[in-house]
């Protein structure tokens, strides 16, 4: 791997930890996370507090190196001019903001099937609270909590542990506690609140059943 590839994986790896790649982007950076390639790992741990002090006008005791955070903050500078998850964003007064859900745009998340408008990141917390739309028999694969996850079904359908939740249920699950596979029918939308660290496990055959 050349300088130039080893500088751009290291972007990538700031943009990922912020939640601001996308695209083929996104899925060749996750590819090289699964694969080990090009020390992708290490930049992604190493960025993940250094990015979001960048983004959020946080000091941090770390600095990436100048070239790499002048290419940072102007990548983000672009994202947040051009960004179709801007609109939708109100400054009600200090302190409150509303979200008005229907001027925000559904991006894609890591598992098929499976959209989501995020409405807040708390990125001390690494936790977050967003709109989630899963496709009609869509799977989400079993995962483990890094934090308390909160859901709250707005409609359609969602299995959970041999239970079929729908418009009005609700299901908290604490920090460490793991989820089967999830699965819907017809499809659903919920709110959940969770962090941004929880672990994916590999799906099995049937394990929606």
């Amino acid at each position: 791997m050349n300088d130039d590839s080893a500088y751009d994986l290291e972007t990538q790896a700031a943009l990922y930890a912020l939640g601001h790649l996308q695209g083929e982007e996104r899925l060749a950076f996750e590819e090289a996370l699964r694969k080990g390639q090009g020390g992708a790992a290490a930049h992604l741990s190493k960025f993940k507090r250094v990015a979001t002090a960048l983004a959020w006008g946080i000091t941090s005791t770390q600095e990436p190196p100048s070239e790499l955070r002048a290419r940072l903050v102007d990548r983000l500078h672009q994202e947040r001019r051009s960004s179709p998850y801007s609109p939708g964003r109100v400054a009600l007064a200090p302190g409150i903001t509303l979200v008005l859900a229907e001027q925000l745009a559904w991006r894609p998340t890591s598992v098929p099937g499976v959209q989501c408008k995020p409405l807040f990141v708390d990125p001390e917390r690494r936790y977050a609270s967003s709109l989630v739309m899963m496709a009609p028999g869509t799977t989400y694969p079993r995962h483990r909590h890094a934090q308390t996850e909160e859901l709250f079904m707005l409609s359609g359908d969602i299995r959970v542990g041999g239970h079929m939740l729908r418009c009005g249920d609700y299901c908290r699950s604490e920090a460490g506690t793991c989820h089967e596979t999830l699965y819907t029918e017809t499809g659903c939308t919920f709110i959940a609140l969770a962090s941004l660290d929880d672990e994916l496990f590999p799906e099995e055959s049937g394990s929606h059943r």
